[in-house]
């Protein structure tokens, strides 16, 4: 299980919100294992200053994006879809758990 998280970056806390970095003044969730009960790792949800800075990021994104070229995009997309399955393996162990 380790090894899992520690491939896909994640530690024993991780920040939950991402806005071009990762952010977490929020709550501290323990994200607990069904399969035996152990806490995997934590997650720390938005605190208002994390969620507005969020919103407000992601609407300058969608601004930008929009007036992106169609074959940008696309490659953006692709080079996405790429990134994921190259973690495709340690994804769905992360599912998994």
């Amino acid at each position: 299980m380790q090894s899992v998280l520690e491939k896909l970056g994640l530690t024993d806390e991780n920040a939950g919100v991402f806005d071009g970095e990762w952010r977490g003044g929020g709550v501290k969730i323990d994200k607990i294992s069904p399969i035996d009960g152990r806490r995997l790792a934590s997650v720390r949800t938005a605190s208002d200053d994390d969620y507005n800075s969020a919103v407000s990021r992601a609407h300058d994104a969608f601004v930008k994006w929009r007036v992106t070229p169609g074959p940008v995009r696309g490659e953006t997309v692709r080079r996405l879809g790429n990134a994921l399955r190259e973690s495709k393996h340690e994804l769905g162990q992360l599912v998994t758990l």
